[in-house]
């Protein structure tokens, strides 16, 4: 009997594990390779084929780049290459939470590491593998236990499956509000499991939250069926897109200050009467915000009116229907009279500013899918834009016509 399996992974060391758990399995077998498709041809029993299919390809890991699988009967071999698994550049290994070892890499004692221990309980910062450690909150979580992540946590089935993904990432994850009211924490953080043995085991027995820094942590937004890139530590090429929408998206001009402000509004009767109503009813308290020209600007503009972060809102938000909210283009650059016009109606009306936050992101989705038509191949990009909910909300509406492509942060696009 023959088969072939047909595999499209970006990286090289996936051909390593399909070479091992083929050896391993016993079955009779080649490993061919074009580009980025391993071809692995089986020619043996059915008995040993069915083996190899059910015992061990679940064994291989799950890769984050691996785009998908085939199963074939007849395969064309003609223009691949006989392929010998090789050391790669690629070398994070993740630590499998189910290894139970007393042995430990790079020469580190188990007094080393009792002493590593107590110095990160005590408050101060520790390095270990290239990796600093500490008790003090910052971007970065890092764990050795699925009993506190789930405990801090909110957990979706597909954050598991990515969180345990081979190439080892930091996901964004929303804390569990008892965990992080009791703590004091910021609402998200990237999460990830131990990156090395070393440090999985001096954390696994942990139930504090460590946090970790480090240049090349790979950092994601996981989606359903789907994850988007907000760091690249690996060589790993992107697409390129021609026309980029980010938080540098310019705007036709931005009030620096309180006064400026209200000059925004100066000169039209129905612009004037607008803002003497809404400061009537509500003040423009504490510091105007220090905003650039651009889409970050506006939502931080946004914000001080209201009294509230609208990224934050949203994020913590079920509506199901919220106001829309002008957003309109001047030429190339967005105009943001109308959208500042239209939160401040909608405010004036007795929406509530939770509701109108919502209004401003999924309005500006709605802006995007309109504008998208016009120039056929778009992307977006930004950290005010890391944000799981807005991510989902985005592929609904656009259907995947907009990419989310915040690698163009990192001067690859």
């Amino acid at each position: 009997m023959k088969i072939f399996y047909e595999f499209e992974c970006l990286f090289d060391e996936f051909g390593f594990f399909v070479d091992f758990y083929a050896k391993k399995s016993g079955v009779n077998y080649s490993l061919y390779k074009k580009d980025d498709i391993f071809v692995l041809a089986l020619d043996d029993s059915d008995e040993k084929i069915l083996d190899f299919n059910d015992n061990h390809l679940i064994n291989i890991p799950y890769f984050l780049f691996l785009k998908g699988y085939l199963i074939k009967q007849d395969f064309d071999l003609s223009s691949y290459t006989p392929y010998t698994p090789k050391q790669t550049k690629f070398t994070k290994k993740p630590t499998p939470l189910y290894q139970k070892t007393s042995s430990n890499e790079q020469g580190i004692t188990h007094n080393d590491l009792a002493f590593l221990k107590d110095e990160l309980l005590s408050g101060k910062t520790i390095n270990i593998d290239g990796y600093e450690l500490s008790t003090q909150p910052s971007e970065c979580v890092v764990v050795a236990d699925l009993k506190l992540l789930n405990k801090a946590f909110i957990v979706q089935k597909h954050h598991q499956i990515h969180i345990n993904s081979y190439e080892n990432p930091f996901i964004k994850l929303r804390l569990k509000e008892i965990f992080r009211s009791f703590h004091n924490l910021s609402d998200e953080c990237f999460v990830g499991f131990a990156p090395s043995i070393n440090i999985y085991n001096l954390l696994k027995d942990f139930d504090n939250l460590v946090y970790i820094k480090n240049d090349n942590i790979f950092k994601i937004i996981s989606l359903d069926d789907d994850f988007v890139m907000l760091t690249n530590p690996y060589d790993i090429k992107t697409i390129h897109h021609k026309n980029i929408i980010n938080q540098d998206f310019k705007t036709t001009y931005m009030p620096k200050d309180l006064c400026e402000f209200k000059a925004l509004f100066n000169g039209e009767d129905i612009s004037s009467r607008l803002l003497a109503n809404y400061e009537k009813e509500f003040s423009f308290s504490g510091d105007y915000p220090k905003v650039g020209d651009d889409l970050k600007g506006l939502f931080e503009l946004v914000s001080y009116v209201l009294g509230c972060d609208v990224m934050s809102e949203f994020s913590k938000s079920y509506l199901n229907k919220a106001p829309r909210i002008d957003f309109k283009l001047d030429g190339k650059k967005l105009d943001i009279k109308p959208s500042l016009s239209s939160v401040m109606s909608f405010r004036l009306a007795g929406v509530v500013p939770k509701m109108i936050c919502c209004g401003v992101v999924e309005s500006f989705v709605y802006f995007l899918d309109r504008y998208k038509d016009d120039i056929k191949e778009l992307s977006i990009s930004g950290q005010i834009f890391e944000n799981e909910k807005f991510l989902k909300l985005l592929k609904t509406i656009s259907q995947d016509t907009i990419k989310a492509d915040f690698l163009s942060q990192t001067n690859e696009i």
